[in-house]
């Protein structure tokens, strides 16, 4: 019987063989292999990592509880095993890091092929696959702890290394282009890595006119599916990405959310933290609290009934 590794290795070789192909009609089983390969080798560390005589508790969807020398322990119940967004919520718990990007991309791509008429261009395809070289790097040597050149084989990390490069270059090209704008928020400027495009999810996206350092003038072009977006689109759809942690703990924790609609432009880019919209550069009159008179945001006036959070709070606990 084959390991979860060898058919993760398999599935990679033989989709970029077929990413390699001059038949156009093979891109497609290109990328039905080479994801089906990068979720494999995210299991294989779920399986590594689950406690001897556990049945790969980590790696199953379903666990039950027995009792193990009078001591209740959680086993893995059940041939099933975890798909991509539990596989993301396990590697995040047990502090894997992973840049999840370029399979997020290339599953999109996926489920059009399987379930729907995709109706992208093949340069789309082809750029998915390119850009999955990096988490199939990432994988295979930093969490994995493995030889991409033993592993994989010659021919195939190769392939990969050329194909890496050349994404690598363009690249570097539309992120030189964002360089010079002058970003209304500290949080997009310091997280250019994190813009994509809006429609294909391709993180080739670049300035139209270089030289342009004004953000409200800036459009983008991908430079996969050739689509143009202004700014408002792009920050809009990286917004989430970009506060990820932020969105993280508030759901986790209860707390309100790093990003709220802004007023002006109506978009979900208003961030609290910076009292600005990363959009349209939106920003809030800065009042003083109804009690200690401090300077607060009128957002955070607002959600307060005018008081400052300290004050706020402790108004809520003298009242309990």
């Amino acid at each position: 019987m084959q390991t979860i590794l060898e058919n993760a290795v398999q599935s990679i070789q033989i989709g970029i063989e077929d990413y390699r192909s001059d038949d156009p009609r093979r891109i497609l089983s290109a990328v039905r292999n080479v994801q089906a390969g990068i979720l494999l080798l995210c299991k294989e560390q779920l399986r590594r990592l689950s406690p001897p005589d556990s049945e790969e508790v980590l790696l199953k969807l379903k666990t039950k509880p027995i009792m193990r020398d009078g001591i209740p322990v959680m086993i893995g119940d059940g041939r099933r095993t975890v798909d991509q967004a539990q596989i993301r919520d396990r590697f995040r718990d047990l502090g894997v890091v992973v840049d999840w990007r370029p399979l997020e991309a290339l599953s999109k791509f996926r489920n059009e092929v399987e379930h729907y008429r995709f109706s992208g261009k093949r340069d789309e395809l082809a750029e998915s696959i390119a850009g999955s070289a990096k988490v199939i790097r990432q994988l295979v040597v930093d969490v994995l702890g493995g030889d991409p050149l033993q592993l994989l084989g010659r021919p195939c990390w190769e392939a990969m290394l050329e194909i890496e490069t050349v994404y690598d270059a363009e690249l570097a090209k539309c992120r030189a282009t964002l360089e010079s704008i002058e970003w209304y928020s500290r949080s997009v400027a310091g997280n250019l890595d994190d813009l994509s495009c809006p429609g294909c999810g391709s993180g080739l996206i670049g300035q139209l006119d270089p030289a342009n350092t004004d953000q409200s003038r800036a459009d983008f072009q991908c430079g996969s599916c050739g689509a143009v977006h202004c700014s408002e689109e792009v920050i809009e759809n990286a917004i989430g990405q970009i506060l990820y942690a932020d969105y993280y703990i508030a759901m986790t924790d209860g707390g309100e959310d790093p990003a709220v609609e802004c007023e002006n432009c109506e978009a979900e880019t208003y961030i609290l933290a910076e009292e600005l919209c990363a959009a349209c550069g939106h920003t809030i009159p800065i009042r003083t609290c109804g009690d200690c008179e401090m300077p607060v945001g009128e957002e955070a006036l607002l959600r307060h009934g005018g008081r400052c959070v300290p004050c706020f709070l402790a108004v809520e606990m003298a009242h309990r």
